[in-house]
């Protein structure tokens, strides 16, 4: 009988020791991709939100090298109304200023992202041509004043003839190098109105409010880097 009631023990135990390992796997199974990174010198000021977003569209990734971060240069252009040609032919008409509104701005956004080249376990590729990457910023829509909307500004990464690429070493875990370039940067709509008005000898015979709107994408960041993964 003791033994029958050490038995029945042992069992319940072993089923209650069983469900409690069980769960840690599927714990495991859905943890956060956690890779080793490397922020090389030229990327060293990248903030970390960016290599955040980069370790979570790599989920498979074993190793990844932030080689360079680059913020776009602010494009200076002239204070020009884009409706400024036609003022000579309407000397009895007066624009006022231009009203320029942004909505829906978001930043940080995922402008493009490009595949440069991968290189297999233990091997080295030469780059046989330069080859230049850019993002220009783009306005959808008509404008009456582009400069105060300053969306098209162009940033670039460029990868010299003679590079040599390296894949991963031969003592790695992992078979596959990808080089790529992300270009970030800022979207939002646009609206922009400006007060016409027309006199007659010194009289107003006539006023009518101007409106454009559209969309616009405005890179601001680019970053270099490569994914180290296992490709079975």
């Amino acid at each position: 009988m003791n033994k029958q009631i050490i038995s029945t023990i042992i069992g319940i135990c072993s089923s209650l020791v069983l469900t409690c390992i069980l769960p840690l796997h599927n714990v495991h199974a859905n943890e956060e991709p956690n890779p080793q990174v490397i922020i090389e010198e030229a990327a060293s000021d990248i903030p970390d939100k960016f290599v955040q977003q980069i370790i979570q569209e790599n989920p498979d990734a074993g190793l990844i090298t932030i080689y360079e971060y680059t913020k776009a240069e602010p494009k200076i252009t002239e204070s020009k109304n884009d409706n400024d040609v036609i003022l000579p032919h309407l000397a009895n008409t007066i624009f006022g200023p231009i009203t320029t509104t942004i909505s829906n701005q978001k930043y940080d956004q995922e402008l493009h992202d490009e595949r440069i080249l991968s290189v297999a376990k233990g091997q080295k590729k030469t780059l046989e041509t330069t080859l230049t990457f850019s993002f220009k910023g783009s306005i959808k829509g008509s404008t009456l004043k582009k400069s105060d909307i300053n969306a098209e500004v162009t940033i670039s990464g460029t990868f010299k003839e003679g590079d040599t690429y390296d894949g991963p070493p031969e003592g790695s875990p992992f078979n596959s190098r990808e080089y790529r370039i992300k270009f970030l940067g800022e979207t939002g709509n646009y609206t922009q109105t400006q007060l016409v008005t027309t006199y007659l000898t010194g009289q107003i015979i006539s006023q009518k409010v101007l409106s454009e709107e559209g969309t616009y994408e405005k890179p601001t960041d680019s970053i270099s880097y490569s994914v180290d993964r296992y490709i079975s």
